[in-house]
This record gives C-alpha cells, sequence and structure tokens, in this order.
C-alpha cells in the first residue's frame, strides 16, 4: 500500500481479542470508527459478489462481537455473516458492539 492512508489495521498475532476463534484470526483488522473487526461479506450481498467475479469489493468490517452473535460461515476464503446490512447506509450495528481503543489527543485545530 505504501504511502496510502487507510482504515484498517492489520493486527499482529499477540493483539487478537482472546475471545476471536482461530478460524476467523486470518480476516481480522481494526477500524477506527468500529474498533475490532472481521472483513465478511453479508449473506444479502453474496449473490451479487458471485455474480461481479470480485467477493472482495463486497467485504465489510462487521465489529467480532457482533459477528460471534450471529451465524456465519466461509465460503472461498471468505467469511460470510448473517449481518443487517443496506448498500445505501452499509452495516447496521446494534448498540454495544464496537470495541474502539480511545487514547486521549490534542485537540484538533486547523492552521
Amino acid at each position: 500500500m505504501g504511502s496510502e492512508k487507510n482504515c484498517f489495521t492489520e493486527m499482529g498475532s499477540s493483539q487478537y481479542p482472546v475471545d476471536l476463534p482461530e478460524e476467523l484470526q486470518p480476516y481480522y483488522v481494526y477500524v477506527s470508527d468500529l474498533g475490532k473487526c472481521v472483513l465478511a461479506i453479508p449473506m444479502t450481498a453474496l449473490e451479487e459478489a458471485e455474480e461481479s467475479g470480485d467477493l472482495d469489493m463486497y467485504e465489510v468490517a462487521v465489529p467480532y462481537r457482533y459477528l460471534l452473535s450471529r451465524n456465519y460461515a466461509f465460503y472461498q476464503n471468505h467469511v460470510i455473516a448473517d449481518v443487517q446490512y443496506e448498500r445505501s447506509i452499509g452495516l447496521i450495528v446494534p448498540d454495544g458492539y464496537t470495541c474502539i481503543f480511545r487514547t486521549e489527543r490534542a485537540p484538533f485545530t486547523a492552521d
């Protein structure tokens, strides 16, 4: 990726949540506005993803605790998740499922 900015951060294996199943660890990412997540294709988008021929383009970051509370399966090296997803607004995550690291930051100032 070079110098591109990206909201995904790949985590080293020592930083996986302790309750994340080993089978999901290759799909684990940290997303700045959702926290600890697993990349997955919403079940409702699978047919369209298959028709497009590019399953990667249909992956969304799903908070891992939310994913663990739902049904998921593996298909062609992707996680397929039974999560609510609306194309116009994205993934719909109930309150309480995000896990964001908060750090103290200096207030933003525009120069």
